[in-house]
Parts: structure tokens; C-alpha cells; sequence
């Protein structure tokens, strides 16, 4: 059987006993169509496991809150680090 860019087959298979070549004409301004429906991880178009929403309501940061955001020179870099030797 022969698949379109859209999924459909685009004719019927050969029966399992017979032996044979099958083709198809596919109408390439098709393929531009099949691509832009193509989802490559598989799972945007699952509606039971995929939502998008966009949340535009204000947030507090932690810098908001008053709670202190540690600084990029923190205790995490070991101390032979090379950016923390001093010469």
C-alpha cells in the first residue's frame, strides 16, 4: 500500500499471495501540506496528553518577595575553580 503526505493511502495494496510492484502519481503540491501536518515527537496533536495555554497573569519573583536569590559567585564553584583563583 501507498501512503499520501496526508496519510491516506493513495491505492490499495497487492493481496499477500500475489507478487507484484505497486505505484502511485502523487500530486507534489501535496507534499508542502503533508509536512506542515508532520509532528515529529508525536504527541502535540494528542489532545488526551497535550494542552498549550499561555498563563499572562503577573507573577512575584522570589527578588519580589523578599527572599534571597543566591549570586552567581556562590558556594556551588569549588574553590580550585579557575575563575575563583585570585593572582
Amino acid at each position: 500500500m501507498i501512503y499520501g503526505p496526508d496519510g491516506v493511502p493513495m491505492v490499495p495494496g497487492l493481496p499477500e499471495n500475489e507478487r507484484g510492484i505497486v505505484t502511485a502519481n502523487l500530486d507534489l503540491d501535496q507534499i508542502g501540506f503533508g509536512k506542515a501536518l508532520y509532528d515529529a515527537v508525536g504527541h502535540y496533536t494528542r489532545g488526551d496528553i497535550f494542552t498549550f495555554r499561555v498563563d499572562r497573569s503577573s507573577r512575584r519573583t522570589p527578588f519580589d518577595a523578599g527572599i534571597p536569590v543566591p549570586s552567581p559567585q556562590s558556594d556551588l564553584v569549588p574553590s580550585s575553580h579557575p575563575e575563583t583563583n585570585e593572582a
